[in-house]
Order: structure tokens, then C-alpha cells, then sequence
């Protein structure tokens, strides 16, 4: 058998080693595979799939988290907005609201009545004015927070203006304030005959309704508060006046049980005890 040239088994050699070399360095390039290791089945599979596992995880947490916040949520029947120079208490404020709870309708059926008292405590300038006068007379130094006051102003303006309270109870000045803007409903379009204690076509005097009298934890206002139903702001009428009217509606009713309380059968007034 011939031999094969020598420049032709020097070519075949080169040829090799060339490929010997190609398939080392295509190996040191390759992804290593992952070692399994038997018996370590979650080890591996946290390796792979931990921030799947991850981001399952935080969903599944704030699902609960959203759960427990929807089941524990209290339906609000009732809203009522106080604003005033006077400081309402928490423990004043759950006494009032359990009291409005006492005589007014389940109205969204929900088997629990629950009403709401926000209180917002500022003063108008013509309220500061006299604190401050008071403060001089008696030779006394007083400190008032301007910057939250007006703060505090301004969050009422926008809360009747476009909030959803319509029930309100309000000082004198407070009352003013809004009563300027057109916001209130006239006694006429809820009443028959304007009751005793108006003081003008749409407001009445809190102080003065048998309600207040009769309940003492309702005696927690300014003497010159107010109680007046608010109109259905314009915002509200375009956004959801299905709903606002409904609401309207309740608050209304709420209105009339307070403005029109009786006293229960047998109850003396204080100023026929004599």
C-alpha cells in the first residue's frame, strides 16, 4: 500500500490540531449545566424560580391585605360637618355620633347605623379678632397658629364646596361663609312651615331645637351654631348625582328627625320644672 505523501500527513495534522483546538475553545464558551443534586429538589427549584416565587408572593400578601380592609370597612350612613372656633373632644365627638345612631333610619340597610362627625376648628378673622381682644383686656399673651388656621379654613371652603357632607352644623361666621356662596338648600324646599328657631331662609339655630335640649351630648357646639342642609355641589351633580341625590335624600330625613324632635311623653323641660 502506497504511504502517504509527507506534506499530506503534515496537512492532516495541522488540520487536527486546528479542530482539537476549535472544540476546546467552543467548550470553555458553553453554559455549564446546573448541577442537580438528588434529594435537594427545593434548593433547585428556589435557584430557578425565586422571583416568580417572589412577585406570587407580594400579590398574594396584598390580596389579604386588600381583603381584610374591604371586610372591615364600615358603610356610613350619615355625614355630618362641624366647623367652629370650638374644640369638639373624641370622646365628645363618638357621644354626638351615637346619639344621631339612636334616632335616625338604617338608610343604606346595611343593619347598622353609622354616622360620621367632622370637625374642623378654625376661626374667622373677625373670631380672632375678638380672642385677641379678650387676650389684651386680660393682660395675657396669646400665641395662635395663623398659618393653620387658614390652612384649616381652606380645607372647609373645598369640603362644602365640592366634599360630600351635606349635613352641617356650623358657628355663626362659619355658617356666613358658606351662605355667601349660595350653598345651602332653602327650608322651604324640606319644610312645610319654616320651624321655630330659623334664622334666616335656610339655617337654624342648633341651640335652640328640642333635640339639643333633651340630649346632653349634643350640647358640645357654639352657642351660635347652626344646622343647615347643604345643596348637591356642582362637581358632585356631574360626577355621581345618582348617588349624591340618594345621599341628599338621607340627610334630609336625618334633618327633619332633628329639627322636628319632640320630647318623649313625660319629659319636663328645664325652664317648666319649677
Amino acid at each position: 500500500m502506497d504511504k502517504k505523501p509527507i506534506q499530506e500527513e503534515e496537512n492532516e495534522l495541522q488540520e487536527s490540531n486546528r479542530a482539537r483546538m476549535i472544540r476546546a475553545r467552543y467548550k470553555d464558551t458553553e453554559e455549564p449545566e446546573p448541577v442537580i443534586v438528588k434529594g435537594k429538589f427545593w434548593d433547585n427549584f428556589w435557584y430557578h424560580h425565586k422571583w416568580a416565587v417572589i412577585l406570587v408572593g407580594a400579590f398574594i400578601v396584598i390580596g389579604i391585605i386588600l381583603g381584610i380592609q374591604i371586610a372591615g370597612k364600615v358603610n356610613v350612613d350619615i355625614y355630618v360637618l362641624y366647623a367652629g372656633p370650638d374644640y369638639i373632644s373624641v370622646n365628645q365627638n363618638g357621644k354626638f355620633t351615637a346619639v344621631l345612631e339612636e334616632i335616625m333610619d338604617d338608610y343604606d340597610e346595611s343593619g347598622d347605623k353609622d354616622a360620621v362627625l367632622n370637625d374642623m376648628v378654625f376661626m374667622s378673622q373677625a373670631q380672632l379678632n375678638e380672642v385677641e381682644s379678650i387676650a389684651e383686656a386680660m393682660s395675657e399673651d396669646i400665641a395662635l397658629d395663623r398659618q393653620s388656621n387658614a390652612q384649616t379654613e381652606q380645607q372647609f371652603m373645598y369640603e362644602v364646596m365640592a366634599g360630600d357632607t351635606l349635613l352641617c352644623i356650623l358657628a355663626e361666621d362659619q355658617y356666613k361663609m358658606v351662605l355667601s356662596g349660595g350653598g345651602f338648600t332653602p327650608l322651604s324646599e324640606i319644610f312645610d312651615e319654616i320651624p321655630e328657631g330659623a334664622v334666616d331662609e335656610y339655617g337654624i339655630r342648633f341651640s335652640e331645637t328640642k333635640f339639643c335640649e333633651f340630649y346632653s351630648d349634643a350640647q358640645i357646639f357654639p352657642e351660635d351654631a347652626v344646622i343647615a342642609l347643604r345643596r348637591i355641589s356642582t362637581m358632585n351633580q356631574i360626577r355621581n348625582k345618582s348617588r349624591m341625590e340618594e345621599m341628599l335624600a338621607n340627610h334630609e330625613d336625618l334633618f327633619k328627625k332633628i329639627v322636628l324632635f319632640e320630647f318623649p311623653e313625660g319629659y319636663v323641660p328645664a325652664g317648666d320644672a319649677e
